[in-house]
Parts: structure tokens; C-alpha cells; sequence
């Protein structure tokens, strides 16, 4: 280890602690509680006798044998053991390796990886006279005409540095491969350093097992789980379709061997081997993550300062390129380590060039916080900086840190309701700065309002807990309003990081309900906001929970409902990754297969009763839909647009009843084949509407077409479906048949706003162009804006018994407020999601190998549906709170009516 000239004097001054040992003291349950008791007893000098007396002993070949475990453990795994007389026999050399793929030598995690493609050779003597035995024996191995490209000698005898040296570059230079020569020193170091001493007990018999020895249970159950991981990473088949998981095993294993204490090379190899794992099957978050664990155990496990600095910049390329604060958290913890490592005196700031790395941090930190449409991510970013600065002061030795107040208290105002901020962490911090505050007042205060503020958190958070487990015991079918009443209440006080199980829960069952009213777009805004929730948990883990199928599975029956129809094809495209990519077993699967299936059929029976203008556009999708694994749904748009031969082996084994056009006519004939009226939303970049239907009254929304101008429109619709959801069950309807919104983007705006006029029906919602709902959350923004204008529809089209709605009872009864604030945080919930604002059939279109436009000649299909005696009746629906059962047919126009008091 390369270290100042004057390391000894100044660590003896400072009287520094190693990171090992620091570490050791702060968390004592990460390190081996086995006893101190060696499991070996083999001293240098007993292993330095029996090496010096191979021949004497007749040892040679238990020598041959010690030499091979040894490089299989420190060199190669996949050596082979020579055949015929000792001496190498007739292959003149006495191993070598044997070729394995690449995906088996990617787990190995000793030796180097690329072993299993090239050839090696090894020789093993125990001569006395080294050297000639050392040339001897290369050239037999050269002489075989063998394409080797090492050649590793093992020699019992002592060699000296510059003699070794010698041999290995005349020998690589004359016979064109490397030559390697490991003598005794070598030898004895890596058994007695590297935790070999096992080959020497078991292969040369010198020194013992230690009956003193004792195993501690934690370092048991490690072993246990260790030796269960090994044999699965081993298997090459074992994550055939869950690649991903390999990953995460991999750096458990890693892990168990860093908390086992096991050498440094045993260590850094499986982490080693992790991060060539995540490299090729894991994603962005796993390749960081193996890396920075690797780093930060060769700190503070190992004390190795070179290693981190000789990577710090090539992890640092990494984390800053990721979009997630997390990440780059995860790099202020390594430059905290550089930090600690110049204020213990181990190396200078210039050496590791401290202020440089700081510089680059901070600028993506400041570039982190300022992102308005992830105020989570943001929050986070502002706290890893203020870490930042407090190190600084501390490391400065200044004692202006009451300026540092002002920030925490406005990180804790900020991470009010925020799902995923980790107010653990700032809790941390701010109880760990209390040296450097002394009795300062302000820290005091801070104290105090830190205690508030977690006390808070906990108690809603609780209170959210009990809302929920009261939702879990109702009737999901008789009680739907109740239930949107308290998840409405239970996903608004769970918004807390320590609790984004149950949130998830609670807004899964809150789209199933909101999907039992008929409320989709409200149902598809708690859907998404269940999938993007799963979605940000796992950024914490190596992969998303199993949990995101199922509601991945709810988000595509409401954007099915909904006639999304590419919306619906991005999910079944995450679904479809998923089923490969998640640790998911037989049973899951094949039920996975099955609902996809189910999903196939409804889009056969909607595609078979689509307009000739949904035709047009769909010219595209046969191709894709096939590629999607949607066979069925891709042969009935076939036919519907008049390509019955290109059928071909989509077409069922036996001829159905009636021939293909019976059978596409009952398909066309089933409910799911119902469109409710509802057209095809395609995400058109032309002028379009969207629309929804709220207690028998049809909103629509008319919007220019553009990306924000899209996911505005769907955030105001599931605003507008939250606030009526729960209003059917009032006795309060509708008295007129439409409502029309106009939202027009504007280049001068800079905040949502509203006009409405209540005696034409209609309202004008004003939208600063190229803005998300996101962008405008404070006062005047984005949820106020939709709120007064949903509410203002309210009043203006809807009577309560004939009496006036009182809004004040509406919104202290229906918990409103809180469940407009899910609504809103749907539009960022789709970006999370999916990674864009919006989805476009074109987009899809272009993915297509064919087109197909619709012949003039296609058939033409009536759908004649068939009476269900088991279908509710309509006051059955109605009962249950269905705002589909409802529908508004008005004579007379009651604002005019009034206005003209004829009564």
C-alpha cells in the first residue's frame, strides 16, 4: 500500500483508526461472530519443513495434487488432473485447463474469467535444482505443439525475485506464451494469508483442524445460506427466463462471504463475479449496486484505499449517469470514505484529488434537486448534498453549522407526503450532527420539530393501516363506495416510504373499486400509481416485487375498458417482461398465460366491432399483436379488415361452426364485445377528444393532440371521475346529458387556470404549453385548478334530491381532498411508469412488418348480442354505486328554464 513518507508519525499523532475497525465497532452483527480460535493450527515454519522434504518423503505426488487444489483456488477453477507417470506423463504437463463456455466460467469467482476460452498449461516440481527443472519442463510443453498461451510453473524451492523474473521473460520470449513461476514464498502466502491452510491439512497432511474452534450461529446460518446460494449460481440452468435474480443471488453470496470474514481474494472474486452477472443480465441499478458494494467492502473490510481510489471515477461515470438520486447517494458514501481516509492521515486531498470528485457530485446533485417533475428524487438529491456540506464543515473544522438549520427544516416542510423520501435517513443525520451543534438553541428546536414531524408520519401512517384493514373486511362488490371512502382517506395517509407495502395495497384495491363504479379513469390513476409505486421500491432492491404483475394485469383491463388500446399495449408488453425477467414460479406463469389470453379474446371481440375509422389506423397492429403473443385478437383484426387468407396458421384445427365467418360473428356477439359508446383512444397528435361518463352525464374533453396537452387530459378526467365517484351514492345525479371542457395550451400562460361557463355546459381549461400536471404543484397549480373546476361541474349540472349540493358536507364526508391528490399524481405516476408522458398507436404502427389497409370488399359485422338472464339488473347496478347503469336524457335545459322564472 502506497502511503506518505511520514504515514507512521502522523497516524501515531492522530492515533487513527483503520475503517476496518471503525466498522466493526458500528455494526458488529455484519462481521464473523465465530470465536477467535483459528480453524486451523499450521504455523509457517511447519509448512516451510514439509515443503523443503517433498522428495525426501517420497511426497511428490501428494505435492502434484497440494499444487492443482491450490491454482484451482487462486488461479483457475477448471484445471484437470494429468493422466499416466508422475512428471506430466506423456502431455508434459502435469494439468491443464479444459474449455467451458462462457456463461459457466462468468461463475466462477476465483481465478481469472477468461481461463475457461484459453488454454493453460501447469507444471509441478519439487527439484532442488529449480531452475533447470523450471526450463525442462517448459520446453516439453512448447514441444507439444499445443496452442497454449500460459504456461504456470509451481516449484517447492525458494526462488529469488530477480532470478524468477529473469526465467519468466526469457522463457515468454523464446516459446510466445506468458510463464508464470509461483515458488515457496508464493506458496506459503497463499495458504497462510489467503485462508488456504484447509489444502494443506487435507493434501499435504501438515498442521490440523482446530477442535477449539468455534462457529457462531449467525456465521452457521451465513455458511448454510452460502453454501445453498453457491449451488444454485453454479447451475447454469437454474434461471433460465429470471436472469435477473442470478444477479441478485450472486451479490447475496457476495455479502455472506464479506460477513464470514473469508479471505479478501474469496470475497472480491464473488463480488467480482456479481458485477459481471449484472453486466449481462441485470439492470442499471444492480450493475451500480455490485460495484458499489464491492468498493465499499474493500474499504471497510479490507482497508484497501488503493482499490477505491483507482475506481472511484470509473463508478462515479456510472452513478451520474443514472437519473436516480439514490445512485448518486451511493457515491457520496464512497467520497465520504476518501474523506475519512484524508482526515485519518492515510492519504493526502490531493492524492485522491478530494476536491475535484466533490466538484462533479455536487453539480449532478444540484442538477437532481432542481428536476420539479420528481419531487421525491429531488428531495432526496437535497439531502445528499446537505450530507455533503456538514462533512465539509466537519472536515473543515468550522463552527458555522447553524446556517445548515434553515435547510433541514425545509427538507422536512418538503418531505410531507412524499411516498418515497426516506425520512429515516434525515433522522440519521440529524441526530449524528449533534456533536458539532453543542448547545446550540436552534439545533434544539430542530430536535423538536424532527420528533413532530416523525411522530406524524408514524401516526398517519398507522392511522392509514387501520383504514385499510377496515377496507380489506368489506364486500368488494355491495360496499365499493365505502371502500373508495377509506382507501381514499388510507393511500393519502400512507404516502410514507416506511409504509409503501401497504400503500400499494391500498391503491391496487382502490382501482379495483373505482373500477366497480365505472369510474375508469380514476381507476386507471390508482393503477398506475400502484404500478409506478412497485416500480420505485425496487430501485432499492436488485428487482421489482412479484406484485407488479397483478397490477400491471388490473392496469390493462381498465385501459381495455377504456379503448387505450396502445396504453393497454405497453402493458402487456411489461407483463410479457415480467413473465422472463421476475423470479415467478410454474404456477405464476402459467397463470400469467391464461389472463393474457383472456385479454386476447377481449381485444378480438372489440377489434371485430371497431368503426372504419378505427380500421384506418389499425392497419399496423396485426404484426405487432402477433409479436406480443396476442394470436387471436391479430387474426380477428385480419379478417375485420379483409384479409381472411393471410389467416393461414392463426386459423383454429378443425373448421368451426358456421366457418370462419360463424365464428368471428359470436366472437363479435360476446359482451366484452359491448364498446359502451366509448371511441378509440389512439393518442392521435391530432386534435381529439377524450371523454368519460359520471352519474349519466358524458364529460368531454377536447385537446390539441401534443404529449402534455394528453396527459393533462387524463389527469382531469381521473380528477373528475375521483370527485363523482362516490356522489351516486348521495342521491345526487346529473340534469343534463354532456359537458364539454376545451383544454387549450397557451405560451403565454404559466399556471393552469379555468373559465367556466355554466349556461352553455362548457368550461375552457387554459394549459402553460409543454408543462406536465406535475410541474404546477403549489398554490393556484395543478390540483387546485382541477378541483375548482370539477367541483364548479358539480354545482352547475347536478341536483341532490332536488336540493342544493352542499359542498362542505361533500368534502369533510367523501374525503375528497385526498383523493383528488392521488388523482393528480397519476400524470407522474405514468411518466415513472412508462417512461413517457403518453403512448401513441403510430408509434406502435411503426414497429409493424406489414401493413394492412382495409379493402373496400371487408366484411361487414352487426353485432346481435345475446340476452343474459344472469346479467344485473340496471337498479342492481345502480344500487352498488355503477355510474354505467345511469344514463341522462333530458327535455329541458334547467339553467335556461331558471334563468327565465317561469316558476
Amino acid at each position: 500500500m502506497d502511503q506518505p513518507d511520514d504515514s507512521a508519525d502522523q497516524l501515531a499523532a492522530t492515533r487513527a483508526i483503520l475503517p476496518s475497525e471503525f466498522m466493526r465497532q458500528l455494526r458488529p452483527d455484519e462481521f464473523s461472530d465465530s470465536g477467535s480460535e483459528p480453524a486451523f493450527i499450521l504455523e509457517a515454519y511447519e509448512l516451510e519443513q514439509r515443503l523443503e522434504y517433498v522428495t525426501a518423503r517420497n511426497e511428490t505426488h501428494d505435492f502434484e495434487i497440494f499444487c492443482r487444489k491450490l491454482c484451482e483456488r487462486i488461479v483457475c477453477k477448471n484445471l484437470k488432473p494429468a493422466t499416466g507417470p508422475e512428471g506430466g506423463g506423456d502431455s508434459k504437463a502435469d494439468s491443464e485447463t479444459f474449455a467451458v463456455s462462457d456463461e459457466i466460467t462468468t461463475l466462477h469467482y476465483v481465478g481469472e474469467a477468461n481461463s475457461g476460452s484459453e488454454r493453460w498449461a501447469f507444471a509441478f516440481s519439487a527439484k532442488k535444482q529449480w531452475q533447470q527443472k523450471a526450463r525442462s519442463d517448459i520446453e516439453g510443453i512448447a514441444a507439444t505443439g499445443r496452442p497454449y498461451t500460459k504456461v504456470f510453473i509451481a516449484t517447492s524451492r525458494y526462488g529469488r525475485s530477480k532470478d524468477v523474473a529473469k526465467i519468466q521473460d526469457e522463457l515468454s520470449e523464446k516459446f510466445g506464451f506468458r510463464v508464470e513461476i509461483f515458488d515457496r514464498s508464493w506458496i506459503i502466502d497463499r495458504v497462510l494469508t489467503h485462508g488456504n491452510q484447509d489444502i494443506a491439512v487435507d493434501y499435504l497432511g501438515v498442521g490440523k483442524r482446530n477442535e477449539k474452534a468455534r462457529v457462531g450461529p449467525a456465521d452457521y446460518a451465513r455458511s448454510q445460506q452460502l453454501e445453498d446460494l453457491e449451488k444454485e449460481i453454479q447451475d447454469p440452468a437454474a434461471y433460465a427466463g429470471i436472469e435477473a435474480q442470478r444477479v441478485t443471488d450472486a451479490l447475496l453470496a457476495a455479502t455472506l462471504s464479506k460477513e464470514l470474514e473469508r479471505p479478501p481474494f474469496e470475497t472480491h472474486g464473488r463480488f467480482e463475479r456479481a458485477i459481471r452477472i449484472a453486466d449481462q443480465h441485470g439492470l442499471l441499478s444492480q450493475q451500480i449496486e455490485a460495484r458499489y458494494q464491492r468498493l465499499w467492502t474493500a474499504f471497510y473490510w479490507f482497508d484497501d484505499f488503493d482499490l477505491l481510489d483507482r475506481e472511484f471515477d470509473a463508478f462515479a461515470e456510472l452513478a451520474l449517469g443514472s437519473p436516480a438520486a439514490r445512485h448518486a447517494e451511493r457515491l457520496a458514501n464512497l467520497l465520504q470514505c476518501l474523506i475519512t481516509a484524508v482526515a485519518q492521515g492515510y492519504r493526502s486531498a490531493e492524492q485522491v484529488r478530494l476536491l475535484e470528485r466533490r466538484s462533479a457530485l455536487v453539480a449532478r446533485l444540484e442538477f437532481l434537486a432542481g428536476q420539479k417533475d420528481r419531487p421525491n428524487n429531488a428531495l432526496e438529491a437535497r439531502t445528499t448534498s446537505l450530507m455533503l456540506e456538514i462533512t465539509s464543515l466537519a472536515f473543515d473544522r468550522r463552527d458555522e453549522i447553524s446556517p445548515f438549520w434553515q435547510e433541514v427544516e425545509a427538507i422536512l416542510e418538503a418531505a410531507s407526503g412524499l411516498a418515497e423520501y426516506d425520512a429515516e435517513r434525515l433522522s440519521q443525520l440529524i441526530e449524528e450532527v449533534g456533536p458539532l451543534a453543542g448547545n446550540d438553541p436552534a439545533y434544539g428546536e430542530l430536535v423538536d420539530k424532527l420528533a413532530a414531524f416523525m411522530g406524524k408520519r408514524v401516526g398517519e401512517g398507522e392511522s392509514g393501516r387501520i383504514l385499510l384493514r377496515r377496507a380489506r373486511r368489506l364486500d368488494t362488490n355491495a360496499d365499493r363506495l365505502e371502500i373508495i371512502r377509506l382507501l381514499g382517506r388510507a393511500t393519502h395517509q400512507l404516502t410514507k416510504r416506511e409504509y409503501a407495502e401497504e400503500l400499494i395495497e391500498a391503491s391496487y384495491m382502490l382501482a379495483v373499486a373505482y373500477r366497480g363504479t365505472g369510474t375508469l379513469w380514476a381507476a386507471r390513476a390508482a393503477a398506475l400509481f400502484a404500478v409506478a409505486s412497485i416500480i420505485a421500491d425496487s430501485e432499492h432492491d436488485s428487482h421489482p416485487s412479484v406484485t407488479l404483475v397483478p397490477a400491471l394485469m388490473l392496469l390493462i383491463w381498465i385501459d381495455i375498458e377504456l379503448r387505450l388500446l396502445p396504453e393497454a399495449l405497453d402493458a402487456i408488453r411489461m407483463v410479457n417482461g415480467c413473465r422472463k425477467l421476475l423470479p415467478l414460479d410454474d404456477a405464476s406463469k402459467v397463470r400469467v398465460d391464461e389472463r393474457l389470453k383472456e385479454f386476447d379474446g377481449v381485444l378480438t371481440c372489440q377489434f371485430l366491432n371497431s368503426s372504419a375509422d378505427d380500421f384506418e389506423v389499425m392497419a399496423g397492429l396485426p404484426t405487432v399483436l402477433e409479436r406480443l403473443g396476442l394470436p387471436m385478437s391479430c387474426g380477428a383484426l385480419l379478417y375485420a379488415l379483409g384479409y381472411a387468407e393471410r389467416l393461414g396458421e392463426r386459423q383454429p384445427e378443425e373448421e368451426p361452426e358456421g366457418g370462419l365467418e360463424g365464428m368471428f360473428a359470436r366472437a363479435a356477439n360476446q359482451p366484452a364485445g359491448d364498446l359502451g359508446g366509448r371511441p378509440l383512444v389512439t393518442g392521435s397528435p391530432q386534435p381529439h377528444s377524450i371523454e368519460t361518463r359520471v352519474i349519466g352525464m358524458r364529460v368531454a374533453v377536447h385537446l390539441s393532440g401534443s404529449d402534455t396537452a394528453l396527459l393533462a387530459g387524463q389527469t382531469l378526467l381521473a380528477v373528475i371521475d375521483t370527485l363523482f365517484a362516490t356522489v351516486i351514492g348521495l342521491r345526487i345525479g346529473a340534469f343534463v346529458e354532456r359537458f364539454d371542457i376545451d383544454l387549450v395550451e397557451s405560451d403565454v400562460a404559466t399556471a393552469p387556470s379555468v373559465d367556466f361557463d355554466g349556461n352553455n355546459m362548457r368550461a375552457k381549461l387554459h394549459w402553460p404549453a409543454g408543462s406536465t400536471p406535475a410541474d404546477h404543484l403549489g398554490e393556484s397549480g395543478t390540483h387546485s385548478q382541477f378541483l375548482l373546476l370539477s367541483t364548479l361541474m358539480l354545482v352547475a349540472t347536478s341536483l341532490a334530491d332536488r336540493q342544493k349540493i352542499s359542498l362542505e358536507k361533500l368534502f369533510r364526508e367523501e374525503s375528497l381532498l385526498e383523493r383528488v391528490s392521488a388523482a393528480v399524481a397519476s400524470s407522474n405516476s405514468r411518466i415513472r411508469a412508462m417512461n413517457s408522458p403518453a403512448s401513441r398507436l403510430t408509434d406502435w404502427n411503426e414497429l409493424s412488418l406489414e401493413r394492412f389497409p382495409p379493402k373496400a370488399d371487408r366484411p361487414v359485422i352487426v353485432r346481435v348480442p345475446e340476452a343474459d338472464p344472469e346479467e344485473e339488473t340496471i337498479s342492481e347496478r345502480y344500487a352498488t354505486g355503477d355510474h354505467r347503469s345511469v344514463e341522462v336524457r333530458s327535455i329541458l335545459d334547467i339553467p335556461q328554464w331558471e334563468q327565465a322564472r317561469w316558476i
